[in-house]
């Protein structure tokens, strides 16, 4: 009886795992022959309302701002949503950015983005969004404005890590580098869509607008659970592909301690059971509908987190000693193309050594995940936001970066 429940077990995790990990295999491997590229041009066609979404902490955006001031881009206005911060006078004057300071708290990412609508001073056809830690390199503004001009409505941008100062920051850096191939490059060259990040994202004013304000009127006061997940799904049910512009780079602040990463991750992890089921609909509508951009997205947002099925494969492997030998064999097969997988898509990410180098601790990163779960609900109830504190500039960030 035992090993006949230890047989079952098995061969649901196979499946389940086969299912996750095979195709992205097969996939990164075909797109690895592919490309997509658009040329640089001189001709700017986009007006961009740039909104920096600021919470508590004024001092950490000057970088950020400063970063877009000196675009190679002319059309653009930046609106920095200062929500419970704290100051007097912004320390930046600039014709091209406005500074808000809402009289009452809003506690909200939505709610701060329209907010930004609201004190728009033109109209403006594309709306880009960024974390208050966020750093855009000079090209960032062109490089959209290429994929905006080749007709796609939503563009995500290259998000990269802005610090690699601790393990856990490494470790999230990784995660980074592993979701930029395979979620977002691997899928927007073979056709279908990029993932959206939640910074870095470029989407039609009106469109982003009335998104917005629907979803605020369904959640009727109560915390939106990662609306950027809302918004790809969205987008995709419309029949829009996301964009993934690869050389339009975001720098952003990696989670330092593990206390960081559990309080990240609650917020992640909620979002991904929130809208699992969602995902599932738009990859069988996608089948059903022949649809290759809603099946294929809707496959890639239906995957588990990592460390969910790093745990399911540790336990396959474990339960396959005492199954067969060809269980063990067919288990050591499915763990290779996992493996090939993950390492194969932080090399073609570009990760550095570093990242590499603290995956050996990924243990604990694991741990804090875990920790996470046990909180899920709280992200429910609870506007979390994880401190930033690296306070650097964009000259200074790809000085450093040129010279390792």
């Amino acid at each position: 009886m035992i090993y006949f429940l230890l047989k079952v077990v098995f061969m649901s995790l196979v499946w389940v795992l086969s299912f996750y990990f095979i195709p992205p295999f097969l996939a990164m491997i075909i797109a690895s022959y592919q490309r997509r590229s658009f040329k640089l041009f001189t001709q700017q066609t986009s007006d961009f309302a740039c909104v920096i979404t600021a919470y508590k902490n004024i001092e950490i955006t000057t970088n950020l701002v400063k970063s877009l001031l000196e675009q190679h881009y002319d059309k653009f206005h930046i609106y920095l949503v200062a929500d419970q911060c704290d100051f007097d006078t912004y320390p930046i004057d600039d014709s091209r950015l406005t500074v808000l300071k809402p009289a009452t708290s809003l506690s909200s990412k939505v709610k701060a983005i329209l907010y930004g609508y609201s004190h728009f001073v033109r109209k403006h056809d594309t709306v880009v969004v960024f974390d208050p830690d966020n750093l855009a390199v000079p090209d960032f503004l062109n490089e959209i404005d290429n994929y905006l001009r080749a007709g796609y409505i939503a563009v995500q941008g290259k998000r990269t890590a802005k610090n690699l100062d601790t393990v856990y920051a490494c470790l999230d850096a990784a995660g980074e580098f592993y979701y930029n191939h395979t979620q977002r490059f691997v899928p927007f060259v073979l056709g279908s869509s990029a993932t959206i990040a939640g910074s870095g994202m470029a989407i039609e004013a009106t469109f982003y607008q009335d998104f917005l304000q629907h979803e605020l009127e369904l959640s009727k006061g109560e915390v939106i659970v990662a609306e950027d997940k809302m918004l790809q799904i969205h987008l995709v049910n419309n029949g829009k592909i996301i964009a993934y512009a690869d050389k339009a780079i975001v720098f952003d602040e990696k989670v330092a301690t593990g206390e960081q990463v559990t309080r990240q991750r609650k917020r992640w992890l909620n979002s991904f059971f929130l809208h699992y089921v969602q995902a599932i609909k738009l990859m069988f509508r996608g089948i059903v509908k022949l649809n290759w951009n809603q099946t294929f997205f809707g496959y890639i947002i239906s995957i588990p987190p990592m460390f969910i099925l790093g745990l399911s494969t540790c336990l396959m492997l474990f339960i396959s000693v005492f199954v067969s030998l060809k269980a063990v064999g067919l288990a050591v097969l499915i763990v290779g193309m996992f493996i090939i997988t993950y390492f194969g898509s932080l090399k073609a990410a570009g990760a550095p050594k570093a990242v590499f180098e603290a995956l050996s601790k990924i243990h604990l990163f694991v741990f804090r995940q875990l920790s996470a779960m046990l909180g899920l609900k709280q992200s429910n109830k609870d506007f979390l936001v994880t401190e930033k504190t690296k306070n650097v500039g964009i000259e200074e960030l790809l000085n450093n970066t040129n010279n390792h």
